[in-house]
């Protein structure tokens, strides 16, 4: 299983894989921004994304409405501090699996991933 995280904050990036090392997900590719996010989705075709919303160059919902375009079946998991209706609908018709509001727990996180990762 390849998994990509995709967040701005180097910090937030290795609580994910930490967390997904914890999950037994040993493939985790890491990009900083939307864009190297999409080279990277092109490069390794993970089979999960996680992706932060709000980051420089392109978002993470420019990144979803970009990775739908070729692979509409590609679970992704948005990370955002927003929790607003308005914006869990617009994540949803971008694409979005689900989303984790932050700060989150290990727990919040992998009970989210829980249904997208199998069991190692």
């Amino acid at each position: 299983m390849r998994v990509l995280v995709v967040d701005d904050s180097v910090v937030m990036r290795g609580i994910v894989v930490r967390i997904l090392r914890m999950m037994g997900v040993l493939r985790v590719i890491e990009a900083g921004d939307g864009q190297d996010g999409w080279a990277a989705y092109e490069l390794n075709r993970p089979n999960l994304v996680i992706t932060d919303w709000h980051m420089p160059l392109s978002d993470g919902l420019e990144l979803t409405k970009r990775i739908r375009r070729v692979d509409p079946h590609v679970p992704i998991v948005m990370l955002t501090v927003v929790d607003s209706k308005a914006c869990v609908i617009e994540a949803v018709r971008a694409g979005v699996n689900d989303y984790v509001c932050k700060p989150f727990g290990r727990d919040e996180l992998q009970h989210k991933l829980d249904r997208f990762i199998p069991v190692q």
